[in-house]
């Protein structure tokens, strides 16, 4: 199984928890079966986790077996070992987007100034997707296979990777631990309205 693979499946088990469409509920199945299909008994205890009461919704998005199935995506995702993948690859390239920047002359400092500086420059680029929004989210003037929204969110993410390498940020660890951790969050976290 290739890392895209894997990361799609991740991404996708997480949905189980966020989507009330009974058609996404049935992709996500679908998809997380064809992936476990090799392991009997993993299959067997997913069947049983995921379909015995796969469409029955609690509070209006939250699974009944909602325990069940954050121990299945553990037990998933300890079997399949993408989280050790996802972090020694984030590591990797965080290690080339830093050389290409300070390549490039864009060296980080390790005053604060600098550093909020780059935060700034960060919540730029999240500005220019905003405006590529706003324009209709066109083909980007630099990498035209991608929208403009694409580009900005990889220049966002480029920026991070680039300051986290820096500071020496485990960025990577803590993206998994906060999926892990807003899973357990309550609806709309407890009533937010946005």
């Amino acid at each position: 199984m290739k890392t895209q693979d894997r990361l799609i499946s991740k991404e996708w088990i997480f949905e189980i928890i966020d989507k009330t469409n009974s058609f996404a509920k049935q992709l996500i199945i679908d998809h997380f079966d064809r992936h476990i299909k090799e392991n009997t008994e993993q299959r067997k205890s997913a069947e049983e986790i995921l379909c015995r009461k796969r469409l029955l919704i609690k509070d209006g998005v939250e699974w009944v077996t909602y325990n069940s199935a954050l121990k299945s995506m553990e037990e998933y995702a300890s079997q399949s070992g993408y989280p050790e993948e996802f972090v020694e690859l984030f590591n990797k390239l965080s290690d080339e987007v830093t050389k290409t920047s300070e390549s490039k002359g864009w060296t980080i400092e390790s005053d604060e100034k600098s550093i909020a500086t780059k935060i700034c420059l960060i919540h730029s680029e999240l500005s220019e997707a905003l405006e590529a929004l706003r324009n209709g989210n066109p083909p980007d003037d630099h990498i035209p296979e991608f929208s403009g929204m694409s580009a900005e969110f990889a220049d966002v993410i480029i920026r991070i990777m680039h300051l986290s390498k820096r500071l020496d940020l485990r960025v990577a660890e803590a993206i998994l631990t906060k999926i892990k951790y807003n899973i357990s969050r309550p609806y709309k976290h407890g009533g937010k309205k946005f």
